[in-house]
């Protein structure tokens, strides 16, 4: 009973120190005494895995096609064009909203436009267009935004196609930017099951895969805003950059043609035939344009801490995560209840070792103190890099980092000051009663 009684306090003297020490390194006084540690906010030690490992295919079941800054009228014609070619899906990665409201919308007298644009979808039919999830105001209070709504294309053009959402789960400051890492895919909207765009592209190309995406969740998950690890395969465009002074060079993982390209036949149809095609925004100026529109930071970013600039587009990302439905190729990971029961196992087990140690008064101890929680978060990091890499599974012991390094100071505190008063106030504790004894 004595020994049990130790271990919950040593655990709770090392949980207060890491909780206390993960504070202080994100309070704002840390962060300008050391500033080389906002760049590490947003790193992950998955990371290395996204940026790093091989990919030996290209999706050939997706293309790209910028629709840049066109008009209604010439989306249309980008559809009537594609239709010929008899594609799978065409996912339209853009809202038509408002067209009778001159003002809301500059192509409202484009009545003709209008037309030629849901003639176009209607004779596709099999467009999947995108909608816009709002939150309302009580979401502002919470952990994660309430979405009560849902925006979508007139009447007119949606009444032709199937639609989703298309928004991705991002977390973003003025430090950072944005980030994204993750997407929701599927919500709840008065009632009703609304799937994001990937999944109602997907669906619609590949029934049986899609709805094993959507086996994933729970009916609680689902009411919780559950979102899932995009695992990030590739991205649109050749790009480059530099690791330990070797330059690494990375290939398109999607095929991508300009407005210009299809609109002048400039490519083959075997780009276009029995493919999702996806229509959306990829820069005025291609894929070049560094504009920061519409771009986020991802795993797959050039430089893994101090990002400079945002490396993917929204459509690209999108595409990433139909590529992870179609291939089933999701990131698996453990609850967040197991994965802290996982931590406490590992802390626990490092109090047991170095209790037993101090106990037996070993040389060793000193050494080892330093020694043993430097090669685990060694071990642990290069073991969540690995099980990542290899199995497709994500153990997320980031705060453990915190722990393993203050198991020792607890220890410390609990036999030196910690143990020195509770024998003070047990001593002080007898006496009050000896006291009351004499007096009784």
């Amino acid at each position: 009973m004595q020994r049990f009684r130790q271990l919950i306090i040593i655990l709770l003297i090392t949980y207060a120190l890491g909780q206390a020490a993960e504070w202080i390194t994100s309070s704002p006084v840390f962060q300008i005494a050391f500033p080389q540690s906002i760049t590490l906010q947003d790193f992950h030690w998955e990371d290395f895995v996204f940026k790093f490992r091989e990919v030996n295919h290209r999706e050939d079941r997706i293309t790209l096609i910028n629709i840049s800054e066109g008009s209604r009228r010439e989306i249309a014609e980008q559809i009537e064009l594609l239709s010929r070619y008899q594609p799978r899906v065409i996912g339209l990665d853009a809202l038509f909203i408002n067209c009778f409201d001159s003002l809301a919308c500059p192509n409202a007298g484009d009545t003709v436009a209008n037309r030629k644009l849901s003639d176009a979808i209607r004779l596709a039919g099999n467009v999947v267009l995108s909608a816009r999830l709002h939150a309302s105001t009580s979401g502002l209070l919470m952990e994660r935004e309430v979405y009560d709504s849902l925006e979508l294309s007139d009447v007119q053009f949606r009444h032709w196609a199937n639609y989703g959402f298309s928004n991705l789960v991002t977390s973003s400051d003025l430090l950072s930017g944005i980030q994204c890492r993750s997407y929701c895919p599927l919500v709840l909207i008065d009632k009703t099951l609304v799937y994001s765009f990937g999944v109602a592209v997907a669906r619609m190309y590949d029934s049986i895969q899609a709805n094993k995406q959507i086996a994933r969740f729970t009916e609680e998950e689902i009411l919780s805003y559950q979102d899932e690890l995009i695992n990030f395969r590739g991205n649109a465009g050749t790009y480059s950059y530099s690791f330990f002074g070797q330059v690494v060079t990375k290939g398109s993982y999607f095929d991508v043609l300009d407005y210009d390209d299809l609109m002048g036949d400039n490519f083959s149809d075997e780009l276009i035939r029995d493919r999702i095609v996806l229509l959306g925004y990829l820069g005025e100026e291609y894929l070049a344009d560094p504009a920061f529109e519409e771009r986020f930071f991802t795993p797959l970013n050039p430089t893994l801490a101090g990002r400079s600039m945002p490396d993917m587009l929204g459509l690209v990302i999108h595409a990433n995560i139909i590529s992870m439905i179609l291939n089933e190729d999701y990131i698996n990971q453990l609850s967040p209840f197991w994965d802290f029961m996982v931590m406490v196992v590992v802390i626990v087990l490092n109090i047991l070792f170095f209790m037993k140690l101090l106990q037996r008064n070993s040389v060793w101890y000193d050494s080892l103190c330093f020694l043993i929680p430097v090669v685990q978060i060694v071990v642990i990091s290069w073991l969540r890099i690995e099980l990542l890499g290899s199995f497709n599974f994500r153990l997320d012991l980031e705060d453990i980092i915190y722990y393993l390094a203050f198991v020792t100071f607890a220890i410390n505190i609990y036999f030196g000051p910690w143990k020195a008063l509770d024998e003070r106030m047990r001593l002080q504790l007898n006496r009050w009663r000896q006291k009351e004894d004499v007096l009784n």
